[in-house]
């Protein structure tokens, strides 16, 4: 089968959502009502530290939580392997599909999302939390990735030759134009310097 022109980011995580649709309509959980009002990046899930281990690959944000009313997903950047990728997205797909049927429902693995994962062939822990593609499904996967190209990005490690931080020194001014700096922990313990017989202050 031959590959389509080489899409960005942006379009190549829209393009799956669409083929990925295909699968979940034929099990009876299409994303056509919706489709129109979701979102999807490449970029930091939320309350995710840049820094750290990043082990949150993908989220989903109900509609009421975005200004513009729509489902947003992020997909981490960490991540580079295309089945990798595609797994996760078609994970926060199945939240989209179980926000836009089940508004009221305050858990975001329960009943709801279980039973459409079995029903997509997702699968899983006994809680879902991890619930990613069967083996049938991924096969159906890495047709879309055989469709569409490898994911067009380079893993993010913030972490590679990252510096570490350096003490903050704190800049003090005396009135006669006299500039000294200092850590915050000296000044805790030792208090301000002075300069001219009097307290120096933070500039």
């Amino acid at each position: 089968m031959k590959t389509e022109t080489k899409l960005n980011r942006e379009a190549w995580l829209n393009k799956a959502t669409d083929l990925i649709n295909n699968h979940y309509a034929k099990k009876g959980y299409s994303l056509e009502d919706i489709r129109s009002e979701i979102m999807i990046s490449c970029g930091y899930p939320p309350n995710t530290r840049t820094g750290s281990k990043n082990t949150t690959f993908g989220v989903h944000i109900n509609p009421l939580a975005s200004e513009s009313g729509k489902h947003e997903i992020f997909l981490n950047p960490i991540m580079a392997d295309s089945l990798q990728v595609i797994d996760v997205l078609a994970h926060e797909l199945v939240h989209a599909i179980q926000t836009h049927l089940f508004p009221k429902c305050k858990k975001s693995h329960g009943k709801e999302f279980i039973d459409i994962c079995k029903a997509v062939d997702m699968t899983g822990s006994k809680k879902f939390a991890q619930a990613e593609a069967s083996e049938d499904f991924k096969k159906d996967l890495n047709d879309i990735i055989h469709k569409i190209g490898e994911y067009p990005h380079s893993a993010i490690n913030l972490n590679a030759k990252r510096k570490k931080q350096t003490t903050r020194m704190i800049k003090l001014e005396c009135h006669c134009g006299y500039i000294a700096r200092s850590s915050g922990g000296a000044i805790i313990t030792y208090g301000l310097p002075s300069h001219c017989g009097i307290e120096m202050q933070v500039a």
